[in-house]
């Protein structure tokens, strides 16, 4: 019989928040991000501890259902429904900050749907084992349909998300821009946190070096074409990356660490990032911790950036502190633009300014516009994106920002 871990000793630190947090789990049906609407949790969900099982109950519903569409035939409707139960596992999974039984169980289910993605999907996505420091980095590769020679993304995404929520598998914005893409699970990360692999400052760039390997021995992959694109603390991920390997030929990221400070964790965001994050690291002490993440900030790696890099930043981001945030931008030794998100915070994912669409979209038209066509090395322009502007199409702004940034 497997054990039973009381939802109690999931999570660690702040046992002081954590009344809070549930309250707010109960009022807004979100486990952080609470200043954006829609809920992220069934109604069922009155406090945290609860999500992990409502979550995988909602998910076991939609793959049983999916089980009998597929039986009687009905691949379309199946693979819809495995892609959206494997979406709900993975939040039941997630809301546990411990490697337990039963974080375990639901990752596996987790797996068990997108591996039925992958079987009815009309085009090949492919999961790929790729050896490194005596462990094994796990990669879900999406090569364009046909394999026509075409740049390719390596995409980092949020520290919530292990790799297997991205990339829409009948939607790809990445193939449709004429990109092949490869998602990773880096270091505290989805399957790599399962096989012991701990996250370190330093150590997702190592990690990713080998990825950049695979897809450079693609023959579908052009060589100078090769992007790394960044979400959110992927962005940090992505910086480090592009300072510490040449080959790289251009970089987008959104949102970051500036600067992963103590009072970030401590005052500034949801407990809930904390709780992962920590587990992600592997530590349970506080106070290590601290010492610990005061190091995830891409400040001071400017320089060694000569790529092209795409900053896009939302002005309330709470884990941004926007001089840090233009003082590295400042600092990019190559050419640079950056995107200002004005009255967004953290999440930001369809901010007003595009019009409720992705800056995804937007920053791989700008990866593909860049890699085509080039940018000069003095190229400098920042583009202010309030919520009735046109996105990133906007006249450049003043830079440093001035008085009429107050307003």
């Amino acid at each position: 019989m497997a054990r039973i871990t009381s939802p109690r000793t999931t999570q660690p630190g702040s046992p002081d928040q954590k009344w809070l947090h549930d309250y707010l789990v109960n009022v807004t049906g979100r486990p952080t991000n609470f200043d954006v609407a829609g809920r992220a949790f069934p109604a069922s969900v009155k406090s945290y501890a609860m999500a992990p099982k409502h979550m995988a109950r909602q998910a076991r519903r939609k793959e049983q259902l999916a089980a009998e569409a597929e039986a009687h035939g009905h691949v379309e409707t199946a693979h819809e429904l495995y892609w959206d139960a494997l979406r709900d596992f993975h939040q039941a999974q997630h809301s546990i900050h411990r490697d337990t039984p039963q974080k375990r169980h639901y990752y596996e289910r987790l797996v068990a749907c997108y591996d039925k993605v992958i079987q009815h999907n009309p085009h090949e996505i492919r999961r790929v084992e790729i050896p490194w420091d005596g462990n094994s980095v796990q990669c879900i590769y999406h090569p364009i349909p046909g394999k026509p020679k075409a740049p390719a993304v390596l995409y980092l995404s949020g520290i919530d998300v292990a790799k297997e929520l991205y990339v829409e598998p009948l939607d790809n914005p990445f193939h449709r821009r004429g990109f092949h893409v490869i998602v990773m699970d880096g270091p505290g990360m989805g399957i790599g946190r399962l096989r012991g692999m701990t996250l370190r400052a330093d150590n997702y760039e190592l990690a990713a070096r080998p990825v950049l390997d695979f897809l450079l021995a693609q023959p579908e992959v052009d060589p100078d074409g090769l992007a790394v694109l960044g979400a959110m603390p992927g962005a940090y991920w992505a910086t480090r990356i592009a300072a510490s390997d040449d080959r790289v030929r251009a970089l987008a990221t959104n949102g970051g660490l500036y600067a992963a400070t103590k009072p970030i964790f401590e005052d500034l965001v949801s407990p809930r990032f904390k709780w992962h994050v920590m587990y992600m690291m592997g530590i349970d002490d506080e106070e290590e911790f601290f010492r610990a993440v005061g190091d995830l900030t891409p400040v001071g790696l400017g320089p060694a950036i000569r790529c092209p890099a795409l900053m896009v930043i939302n002005g309330y981001d709470e884990f941004i502190d926007l001089e840090q945030a233009c003082a590295h931008f400042d600092s990019l030794a190559g050419a640079k633009e950056m995107w200002l998100l004005e009255d967004e915070g953290h999440r930001g994912a369809s901010p007003a300014g595009f019009a409720g669409n992705s800056q995804i979209h937007s920053m791989l038209d700008w990866l593909r516009d860049t890699l085509k066509n080039g940018r000069a090395l003095d190229y400098t322009r920042v583009v202010r994106i309030g919520r009735n502007a046109p996105g990133p199409y906007g006249k450049a702004s003043a830079y440093p920002f001035g008085e009429d940034f107050w307003y």
